[in-house]
């Protein structure tokens, strides 16, 4: 397997870690061959997101402290200077503490990252509560709406 690239996906990240044995930059030859532009134009590129403002803002959302995640990464008190250092933005980001973090903190980061592209994101329910979603939506819908102008005037009470 020599000459490839290993990629690695994770949740929000993506690793491409190179082998010492590959080239670092393509040859003029192959670069003479090219016929399109393949990095697109700025104004075409995707908004970058700032994954560890996004994590901030989730811890923000839950009850973890840094104390709490040093101790679900299995790590001692002295990891957390470590994490405060990384949160702040002094340390690096690495994939594997992204992957350390709790749950439901991976999910929450994940809604935002979501959202940060304009997707909703809607929470899974069952029962009970799904119905009352269901109707309220509904009934959300419904009273949006006018009535026809015909309907309007055979409505209306002398």
């Amino acid at each position: 397997m020599s000459g490839e690239t290993g990629v690695t996906w994770f949740p929000l990240a993506v690793t491409v870690s190179e082998r010492s044995d590959m080239p670092k930059s393509v040859a003029s030859a192959a670069m003479a061959c090219q016929t399109e532009v393949v990095d697109p134009p700025v104004e075409e590129r995707a908004t970058t997101v700032d994954l560890l403002a996004l994590i901030n803002r989730a811890l923000g959302k839950t009850p973890w402290t840094q104390e709490a995640l040093a101790a679900h990464m299995g790590h001692g008190q002295a990891y957390v200077s470590y994490i405060s250092r990384v949160l702040s933005g002094e340390k690096p980001l690495s994939a594997a503490f992204v992957l350390a973090l709790p749950d439901d903190v991976q999910t929450k980061v994940a809604k935002l990252y979501a959202e940060s592209f304009g997707l909703i994101v809607v929470e899974p329910s069952s029962g009970d509560d799904a119905v009352r979603q269901l109707v309220s939506g509904l009934c959300g819908l419904l009273a949006t709406k006018t009535l026809p102008t015909r309907a309007a005037r055979m409505a209306k009470v002398p």
